[in-house]
């Protein structure tokens, strides 16, 4: 994925730029990869701002990682460690500051619509009624992702 401001559309905007077949996962073998893919398309490596990349030690590790190798060549390259990690350590830092209470009730509430369709027509009925004739969003189920269990 790549994250640029397109002058054209004077936004931000993220896109797709493609997928890597690499036979090596190791460190040297990614960067040489992913430097030759941005060269074919037209691109420079100066023009990285940032890399994200989850835990992978050959992506973020210290030493003679994709990360570490780049940032030789571009200083100012900043990194974004795992969206799930970043995303759990919000949840966690908000989640203290609930009551366990309040904590029991939003993580139970969409149990509780869900396993009855009676509850779930009552539930809808009384948001609209409450909000214009409007209907209520799907109640989802929290990620099972293991950083936000």
């Amino acid at each position: 994925m790549v994250k640029f401001f397109s002058k054209t559309d004077k936004t931000m905007k993220c896109e797709f730029l493609g997928i890597l077949e690499v036979e090596r996962g190791t460190a040297e073998a990614l960067t040489h990869s992913i430097k030759e893919y941005i060269s074919g398309i037209g691109m420079s490596i100066d023009q990285l701002v940032g890399i994200g990349s989850d835990g992978a030690n050959a992506f973020i590790g210290k030493h003679n990682s994709v990360f570490s190798r780049l940032k030789a060549e571009i200083p100012e390259l900043q990194l974004v460690r795992c969206v799930c990690h970043t995303l759990h350590n919000a949840a966690s830092a908000a989640a203290t500051e609930m009551t366990a209470d309040l904590e029991f009730l939003v993580r139970e509430t969409r149990n509780w619509f869900f396993r009855s369709s009676v509850k779930s027509q009552d539930y809808a009925a009384l948001y609209a009624a409450i909000n214009n004739g409007n209907m209520p969003n799907k109640l989802v189920q929290l990620s099972t992702t293991r950083w936000l269990a």
